[in-house]
């Protein structure tokens, strides 16, 4: 495969273009992952080799991958906030439904990070060329440890449930996160990788 390598701006320039794009300025920069639109089978070609915050981020890549779509994604204490960036000229749909996002953990797990309520989820629409899109998803939680309930077919297992949500999160270090798979309308996957802070 041809490999290539890129630069994507961040610091000033990518808040200023954040904000052109017609998006809220975060408080935090979201620049703990990144990836681009690709193949998740080639996810392997691609390889962020550092950041700064004067260069941006550093990375590897091959001709069949989209750089033009692209995300950040920073992980907080119970939530990891993603932005997502279309840069090309194509729409991309997003709907509740058909979004999937997910972390894959160095120990070989796979959690589905969870959308929240569908009224709440601001990606029920389409993605125009040079646009942005800020998703704060919730980090996976062992529901059933919480609530300290064994069986999940109690009649009041629905109430407790939303009485004890988000109460116990699990314990998701970013280190131990290998990569973030974002899957918009089940058609465009975007893959995030850690991002190599050079101080």
């Amino acid at each position: 495969m041809l490999k290539r390598t890129k630069f994507i701006i961040s610091g000033t320039t990518f808040l200023t273009l954040t904000i052109l794009l017609g998006s809220c300025a975060s408080q935090r920069p979201l620049n703990d992952f990144f990836g681009i639109r690709m193949n998740p089978a080639d996810e392997a070609y691609f390889i962020i080799h550092g950041y700064s915050e004067h260069n941006g981020v550093y990375y590897e890549s091959t001709s069949a991958m989209n750089p033009l779509i692209y995300a950040w994604a920073q992980l907080g204490t119970n939530d990891i906030r993603i932005k997502i960036i279309n840069n090309s000229k194509q729409s991309i749909p997003s709907s509740y439904n058909q979004d999937n996002f997910m972390i894959m953990l160095s120990d070989g797990n796979t959690f589905v990070l969870s959308k929240g309520d569908p009224l709440d989820f601001p990606g029920d629409k389409t993605l125009f060329p040079n646009t942005s899109l800020e998703l704060r998803l919730e980090l996976p939680s062992d529901f059933w440890e919480t609530i300290g309930m064994k069986d999940p077919q109690s009649y009041t297992a629905d109430y407790m449930k939303k009485f004890w949500r988000g109460e116990n999160k699990l314990n998701v270090i970013k280190e131990n996160i290998q990569k973030i798979v974002v899957e918009l309308g089940k058609k465009y996957t975007i893959v995030l990788k850690p991002v190599l802070k050079k101080h």
